[in-house]
């Protein structure tokens, strides 16, 4: 090329295989989304693995009305911890940090607990238990109405955490 020769910009063809690349690529990546998502749901069962399923679904029964009671427990803690308004705040923070998040430690650390109800009669209503194992919201019927307490873990065997307490009304960050 000569000093004052200017290079030929890209055609109308070039641009189309550019365009067409990446909008084959976002398709791909849109496809492998949508099968990671739903892809149980697309493929049909064969009846005869329906027998291994149901085995392998009593054999784990066991196992979630275990990590249910892990889940309630962990949320009752909370509650009783949480609902006490004749504590001083030292006595009161002390109690509940350990049981919560560190964004349920940001929410709560600046909390009155004389603002916070006395719940009395907790029973646990109602378990909502993520499919992943990661999160859980369980709803109490109290003296005050229905309050919940949303957890959640970082492992499948770790400590279940409150990230926070759900007044009557509000809905679960898990929903």
């Amino acid at each position: 090329m000569s000093a004052g020769a200017r290079k030929a910009a890209p055609g109308p063809a070039h641009t189309l295989v550019r365009v067409g690349g990446a909008a084959l690529a976002v398709a791909l990546i849109a496809t492998v989304a949508v099968l990671l998502v739903f892809g149980d749901r697309l493929v049909g069962d064969d009846p005869a693995d329906q027998d291994d399923k149901d085995k392998d679904t009593a054999a784990a029964a066991p196992v979630e009305a275990e990590e249910r009671d892990e889940v309630v427990d962990a949320a009752s803690a909370v509650l009783d911890t949480w609902s006490q308004p004749e504590l001083g705040y030292d006595a009161w923070w002390a109690g509940l940090k350990p049981l919560l998040t560190p964004g349920g430690r940001e929410a709560y650390a600046y909390s009155d607990p004389a603002q916070v109800p006395q719940l009395d009669d907790l029973t646990a209503d109602h378990v909502v238990l993520n499919p992943s194992g990661a999160t859980a919201t369980v709803w109490f019927e109290t003296s005050d109405g229905l309050f919940g307490v949303d957890l959640s873990r970082k492992a499948a065997t770790g400590k279940w955490l409150a990230n926070r307490v759900v007044f009557p009304g509000e809905e679960s960050m898990f929903a």
